[in-house]
């Protein structure tokens, strides 16, 4: 029988060498070096933000001192004042809108009430406005009724009055400066009523 003929197998592919590694890998490292460069290049170059003063957010400032309302006058106490501020009610305010301060020496007020007011200076109404006057000065205040006139020395009710009277008559002056007013006064005799004294008004 022929002998049979064997086909040499193919001979197997050789191994990269180091060299060839190293070329292949050449450009992925050359690639990382590159982009490291630009990392730190960006880095070295970020500008440094800076802060103006305009953007410095202001500090708070301290809360002003509270103040507290003075009375104080030449007498020694604002007693016109002091009502206005007083929280009283009824009787007991009607009473000290009707009082006068005759003197005032710490602890001790003395008020006059007019003869036509002495109901109201009943005993409990003269606590209730002294406990009203101490919690306002904040301090106790002892409160002396005399029943007489004041003279020359005026209520806050009687402050008020003189108050509305001047200019009830600051009113009247300007009406009767008015040149329309005038010459309705002159030509059809036209006459300016005080409707104020009217009951009701």
């Amino acid at each position: 029988a022929p002998a049979e003929t064997q086909t040499p197998a193919a001979p197997a592919a050789a191994p990269e060498t180091p060299a060839q590694i190293t070329t292949a890998a050449a450009p992925v490292v050359e690639q990382a070096r590159a982009t490291n460069t630009t990392t730190a290049d960006e880095h070295e170059q970020a500008p440094t933000a800076e802060v103006s003063p305009a953007q410095v957010a202001p500090q708070p400032s301290a809360a002003p001192a509270a103040t507290t309302t003075s009375f104080a006058n030449a007498a020694g106490l604002d007693w016109i004042a002091m009502v206005e501020q007083l929280e009283l009610v009824g009787l007991p305010r009607e009473l000290a809108r009707n009082s006068a301060m005759l003197e005032y020496e710490e602890p001790r007020l003395v008020l006059s009430v007019a003869p036509q007011y002495e109901k109201l200076a009943q005993r409990r109404h003269v606590e209730t406005v002294e406990a009203a006057v101490s919690a306002l000065m904040g301090k106790a205040v002892s409160i002396d009724i005399r029943i007489q006139d004041s003279g020359d020395i005026l209520t806050p009710t009687q402050t008020d009055a003189a108050a509305a009277a001047a200019r009830q008559r600051e009113a009247e002056i300007e009406i009767e400066q008015d040149p329309n007013v005038k010459a309705l006064q002159e030509n059809f005799g036209a006459v300016v009523e005080d409707v104020s004294a009217r009951p009701g008004s």
